[in-house]
């Protein structure tokens, strides 16, 4: 049976952290990405959504968007983007009980 090498985040740390806005440098393997964390201080919109049509009616949105939005100066490699969803979802997951909609 062939075993197949599970990534993760080898590293991350918190650089900024304000009332509204967080910083992260995190690394899996050799590449480096910045993870920005905003709260936006407004309703989420369809236009907020890459897929709008999958998401319930507007009315029924949460008061508040959050954006986590990564950066690299290279492409993000097709093997980091669950990991590096996972990790802004546990960065954030206690903004879904404060009426957030933290969109990745």
């Amino acid at each position: 049976m062939e075993r197949k090498r599970i990534s993760m985040v080898d590293y991350f740390e918190r650089k900024i952290r304000l009332r509204d806005f967080e910083a992260w440098d995190v690394q899996i393997s050799d590449q480096h990405y910045a993870l920005a964390i905003l709260d936006e201080f407004r309703p989420a919109t369809f236009d907020d959504f890459e897929n709008p049509y999958l998401i319930y009616e507007e009315d029924d949105q949460r008061a508040n968007y959050v954006s986590a939005t990564y950066f690299s100066n290279e492409s993000v490699k097709d093997e980091h983007r669950e990991i590096l969803g996972e990790f802004a979802r546990m960065l954030t997951v206690h903004l879904a009980l404060a009426h957030c909609e933290v969109i990745i």
